[in-house]
């Protein structure tokens, strides 16, 4: 009886903290921006294929973008620790906005390079600042849980956003995609302009912005969810830009799109599950089975050409296991053990590891295609994640 009255007693806890004016408020304004984030990443590319651009020169403003965010993020990232955090979801709501609409009026490529690198400002000030927001109104026993609803939120912006993007495309054009990519955002802007500044951001004495990093990485549990993290990105990027082709290139498999809904429907149960296990049982102790449960999901995908569509779709459940079921335990568990002074930079730096592996990962692998097939690079790739956490907690003489 005493289990269950506490287990109720939390389960009410989090549905009042869930149900926060301000909470659902920022819950709102992040899905409408990572909707437009989602949009950008997945249908910018096929634009500038559409007005004439190269393969190469779609993958090189995607660059420029994802690259921008990174600098960007080294002098911006910790605003939300020296000016409070709406400032941040304003700037960077209003910039997602107006890039859209820069991108849609570029004359050429140029002029849309340098949206892509404005639009980069979003991602260097909103996404940190979202997510300690959602940090500060929830207490700590819980924090793990309310990050795996936060993340299902933008499971939901990834579901919904590409799909409802290019049904428009389809219906009438590019037109009117990018004035209704530039409205959701004016729609998440309108919303923070109603939140209130959480007490925790009212902090004095701010570390500068530009010696906070060493300090960052002086602190051996923040490296260890930045390696943890990097590690996830990398087995994200080579999913997501290359299992597409991997699959097309096998006989008997047509449905790819089954693939992306397995993995993210399943991952969005996974960031919930594995945010609640987390609080019940530590960081750790869920963390670095999903990390390992991510590299196996690739392994399997290796066997496409062997198993069809068992493969894919079983590497699709694996894989967004490791992915979704990750991504809430690194947010909160770096929230757990930064210094409240540079929380945002510390998030930040997170933002940063998965953007530098993401472009990394996917040129290295690449590159690795000219001399091994996709099944054996899927193979040794998984096999590495999957192993890695027993290497890092050797190196840093760590238990689970």
């Amino acid at each position: 009886m005493g289990h269950v009255s506490i287990r109720k007693e939390k389960q009410e806890d989090l549905k009042t903290v869930i149900l926060q004016k301000d909470m659902l408020l920022v819950l709102g304004a992040i899905f409408f921006v990572y909707v437009n984030l989602f949009n950008s990443l997945t249908i910018l590319p096929l634009y500038v294929k559409n007005i004439g651009g190269s393969d190469f020169e779609a993958g090189l403003l995607s660059t420029i973008f994802t690259l921008s965010a990174v600098i960007l993020r080294f002098f911006l990232g910790s605003l939300p620790d020296r000016l409070g955090r709406k400032l941040p979801l304003l700037v960077g709501s209003f910039v997602f906005a107006t890039s859209s609409l820069l991108i849609w009026l570029a004359p050429n490529l140029v002029w849309q390079a340098l949206a892509r690198a404005y639009q980069a400002i979003g991602m260097a000030t909103f996404l940190a600042a979202g997510s300690l927001v959602v940090s500060d109104l929830t207490p700590v026993k819980l924090r793990g849980s309310v990050m795996g609803i936060y993340r299902l939120v933008t499971v939901l912006a990834f579901m919904v956003g590409p799909f409802l993007a290019l049904s428009l495309i389809n219906n009438y054009g590019y037109d009117q995609y990018f004035i209704s990519n530039a409205l959701i955002c004016f729609v998440s802007f309108g919303l923070v302009l109603f939140l209130r500044e959480t007490p925790e951001s009212k902090k004095k004495d701010v570390i500068s912005p530009f010696s906070n990093t060493k300090l960052l990485f002086q602190n051996v549990t923040l490296t260890k969810t930045y390696i943890a993290m990097a590690i996830v990105a990398s087995c994200y990027s080579v999913l997501i830009t290359y299992v597409g082709i991997f699959a097309g290139s096998q006989a008997g498999i047509d449905n790819l799109g089954l693939f992306f809904t397995l993995f993210a429907c399943i991952g969005g149960l996974a960031g919930i599950l594995g945010g609640v296990a987390s609080d019940y049982w530590g960081r750790s102790r869920v963390l670095w089975p999903a990390v390992s449960i991510f590299g196996i999901g690739l392994m399997v995908i290796s066997f496409l050409s062997q198993l069809q569509g068992w493969a894919l779709y079983f590497g699709a459940a694996l894989s967004g296991i490791g992915f979704f079921g990750t991504r809430p335990i690194l947010i909160a568990w770096v929230v757990d053990v930064a210094d409240e002074k540079i929380a945002a930079t510390a998030l930040a730096m997170q933002e940063n590891a998965i953007d530098g592996s993401y472009a990394l990962s996917s040129f290295l692998f690449g590159l690795l295609t000219f001399h091994a097939s996709y099944a054996v690079i899927y193979f040794f790739w998984g096999l590495v994640s999957a192993l890695s956490p027993l290497f890092i907690l050797k190196l840093f003489k760590a238990k689970i």
